[in-house]
C-alpha cells in the first residue's frame, strides 16, 4: 500500500471526509452538553418551583451548589485529559456516560443540597472526560484540524440549544423530576446510537471513501507520557491561561443568573428562558465551524481582538436588560457568539503551538482555570445580585473592558515584533 503523504492531505479541502470521519465523536460530545448545559442552566429554576423559593433564596442556593460543581470541574479538568489518555477514548467516552447515569440517578433520589453538589459536580465532571477526550481526539489529527475543532464546538451550541429549551419546557408543563427521568432516556438512547456509529462508521467511510484514510482512531489507547512542564513556555500559553481565567469569570456572573433574572425580573415563562437560553448557544453550530476554517486564514491576534470586541459588546448589552428585553435577548446571542470565536481559534492554536503529547496537558490546564473562574463567579454572584438585579451583568463590564484592552495591546506587540524582523532579518554568516 502507498504510504500517505500527511503533509499534502493538511492543506487539501476535505470537508466531506472530515464531517463523515468525526461522526461517532460527535454524538457523545452533543449529549455531553446537552445535559450539562441542561442541568447548569435550568437547575437554579427547577429548585425555585420544586422548593418555592424566592428569586434570592434561588439565586443563593444555586450559588452554592454551581460553586462547588464548578470548583471540581476545574479540579478534575486536567485529571479527565490524563484518565482519556491512559485508558484510551472509547473507555473515556463510556466512563462519561457512566458517570451521567450516576449523577442523574442522585438528583431523583435525594433532595439535599449536599447530594445536589456531588451530583452536579459529577456531571461537571463528566463533561470534562467528553470535552478533554474530543479535543484530545483531533488535536492528533491530520485532515482539518482547525474545522474539526469548530465542528466539536458547534456540537455544544447544538446540545447547549436542545438541553435548555427541553429541560425548561418539561418544567414548565409537567412536575419538576420529568426532567430527571427524561435525562435517563436521552442518555440511554445516546449511548446506543454511539456504540452502533462506533463499530459501523469505518466500514462505511472505506465504502464511501475507497482512496482514503480515515484519520479519527478512536480504537487504541496512545501510550502514556509525561507531564511536560516546559510546554507552557511555548508562545501565547500563558496569555491564554489569563484569558481563559477572565473569560470563566466573565461568563461565571452572566450564566450563574440569567436564566433566574429573565424568569423574576423580566417575568419570562420557563419555556421561553430555556428557548432564548438554547437559542443563543444554537449560534454556535453554525459560526464555530466557520470560525475553524477561517483560522487558516486570519492571524491568532485578529481573532482574539474579534472575540474580545464580542465579549465587551455582549456584557455592555446584557446590562440593559431591564430597559428592553431585546438587550437581555442580544447579548445572550452576542456571547455565545464570542465564544465560539474566541474558544475556537484558541483551541486550535493550542493545539499546533505545542506538540501533540502534551496537548492534553496544556488544554487541561488552560481550560480548567476557565471553569475555576466560573467557580468563582459562582460564589460572587449571590453578592452582586442581592444588591442590584443586574449587579452580575455590570461586574461583567470591568472584567471584559481590560481583557480587550490587553488583547490589543498584546496584537501590536506581535505586529511591532514581526515589523522588526522584516526591517532588520538576521545576518546569515
Amino acid at each position: 500500500m502507498t504510504a500517505i503523504n500527511w503533509d499534502a492531505v493538511e492543506n487539501k479541502s476535505t470537508v466531506v471526509i472530515s464531517v463523515t470521519e468525526l461522526v461517532p465523536i460527535l454524538i457523545p460530545y452533543f449529549l455531553g452538553f446537552f445535559i450539562f448545559k441542561g442541568f447548569f442552566s435550568i437547575f437554579p429554576l427547577y429548585l425555585q418551583v420544586k422548593f418555592g423559593l424566592t428569586d434570592t433564596e434561588t439565586v443563593k442556593l444555586w450559588g452554592q451548589i454551581g460553586s462547588v460543581a464548578f470548583f471540581v470541574g476545574a479540579a478534575t479538568r486536567l485529571p479527565a485529559g490524563l484518565i482519556s489518555d491512559r485508558i484510551g477514548r472509547t473507555r473515556a467516552f463510556a466512563l462519561g456516560y457512566s458517570i451521567y447515569i450516576i449523577a442523574i440517578g442522585l438528583v431523583y433520589l435525594s433532595a439535599l443540597p449536599i447530594v445536589y453538589m456531588i451530583a452536579l459536580s459529577s456531571i461537571r465532571f463528566g463533561v470534562n472526560m467528553f470535552a478533554m477526550t474530543g479535543r484530545a481526539i483531533v488535536s492528533v489529527s491530520k485532515r482539518d484540524k482547525g474545522m474539526k475543532n469548530g465542528l466539536l464546538s458547534a456540537m455544544v451550541g447544538l446540545g447547549s440549544f436542545f438541553g435548555p429549551y427541553l429541560f425548561a419546557f418539561l418544567l414548565d408543563h409537567y412536575p419538576p423530576d420529568t426532567i430527571i427521568i427524561a435525562s435517563f432516556f436521552i442518555i440511554a438512547g445516546d449511548f446506543v446510537l454511539y456504540s452502533i456509529l462506533l463499530k459501523s462508521m469505518p466500514v462505511v467511510f472505506v465504502k464511501i471513501f475507497p482512496e482514503e484514510k480515515i484519520d479519527v482512531d478512536l480504537s487504541s489507547p496512545p501510550k502514556a507520557g509525561k507531564i511536560h512542564l516546559s510546554a507552557l513556555r511555548e508562545n501565547g500559553i500563558w496569555e491564554a491561561i489569563l484569558l481563559f481565567t477572565v473569560a470563566g469569570l466573565i461568563f461565571g456572573l452572566i450564566s450563574s443568573v440569567y436564566a433566574v433574572y429573565g424568569y423574576n425580573v423580566l417575568k419570562l415563562n420557563l419555556t421561553f428562558v430555556g428557548f432564548i437560553t438554547g437559542a443563543a448557544s444554537l449560534i454556535q453550530v453554525i459560526w464555530a465551524p466557520v470560525v475553524g476554517k477561517l483560522y487558516d486564514y486570519v492571524k491568532d491576534e485578529n481573532m482574539r481582538v474579534l472575540g474580545w470586541i464580542l465579549v465587551v459588546i455582549g456584557t455592555l448589552s446584557m446590562s440593559f436588560s431591564k430597559l428592553n428585553l431585546y438587550f437581555y435577548i442580544a447579548g445572550l446571542f452576542i456571547l455565545n457568539l464570542a465564544i465560539s470565536t474566541y474558544f475556537t481559534m484558541e483551541i486550535t492554536r493550542i493545539g499546533r503551538v505545542v506538540d501533540r503529547s502534551d496537548f492534553s496537558f496544556v488544554f487541561g490546564l488552560t481550560t480548567s482555570m476557565s471553569i475555576l473562574g466560573t467557580a468563582v463567579a459562582n460564589s460572587l454572584a449571590p453578592f452582586f445580585y442581592s444588591r442590584s438585579t443586574e449587579g452580575s451583568f455590570v461586574a461583567s463590564i470591568f472584567l471584559a473592558v481590560p481583557a480587550f484592552v490587553l488583547v490589543v495591546f498584546r496584537r501590536k506587540h506581535h505586529l511591532d515584533r514581526r515589523k522588526r524582523r522584516f526591517e532588520h532579518p538576521p545576518m546569515l554568516y
